[in-house]
């Protein structure tokens, strides 16, 4: 994990950012697939997994904001402060 961290210049605040950023990718396709005339069976499955996409994004979102709120001198690069 740390390498991770590491390799997206952050920390927590940056992996729940990047991880909120691909949610938001990901719920955009779903919509865009459930837009579309889709078999029931196939409609039900998306539906079912957006539901789980958009919990998931809401519960990462919380984390960020959280994290925002509880240690926000650390969400900033090291350097000097621009």
């Amino acid at each position: 994990m740390g390498d991770l961290k590491a390799h997206l210049g952050g920390g927590d605040h940056t992996l729940l950012e990047t991880a909120e950023a691909a949610e938001d990718a990901a719920k955009k396709a779903y919509k865009d697939a459930l837009d579309k005339e889709l078999p029931l069976p196939s409609h039900q499955l998306l539906s079912t997994q957006y539901a789980h996409i958009q919990e998931s994004h809401d519960y990462v979102k919380a984390a960020r904001d959280s994290l925002s709120k509880a240690a926000p001198n650390e969400l900033r690069p090291p350097g000097p402060s621009p």
